[in-house]
């Protein structure tokens, strides 16, 4: 048997993809997260009891555009929201990432 027929690099080649997997599903974790927050962030923001809502600069002939302008953008992610559904692709994300780092984790122990 030569060396690259010897089983360890079967482990080796399986905790490598494994661990290029929980790094490539650990940034799309993050990149859904980020994208939920800041739709959140928006609408939250645009709410009428919200601060930002009553600041006098909206209220002036030059803001008045730009609030109408932001309204309508949080009302665009208000409404695509739901059909995005960000909580769907976090949960599954972190299902995936919790599953390679426990595979990385036995093969880990299975190297040593």
């Amino acid at each position: 048997m030569s060396n690259k027929d010897h089983p360890v690099w079967d482990v080796y080649d399986l905790l490598r993809t494994a661990r290029l997997n929980q790094l490539y599903y650990g940034r799309r974790l993050l990149t859904f997260e980020r994208r939920n927050f800041w739709a959140e962030i928006t609408i939250a923001c645009t709410s009428s009891t919200s601060a930002i809502a009553g600041f006098a600069f909206w209220k002036t002939t030059a803001g008045q555009p730009y609030w109408q302008g932001f309204l309508a953008v949080a009302a665009l992610v208000a409404i695509a929201k739901p059909f995005l559904s960000y909580a769907k692709k976090i949960k599954s994300y972190e299902e995936l990432l919790i599953a390679y780092r426990l595979i990385a984790y036995d093969l880990r122990d299975l190297r040593l």
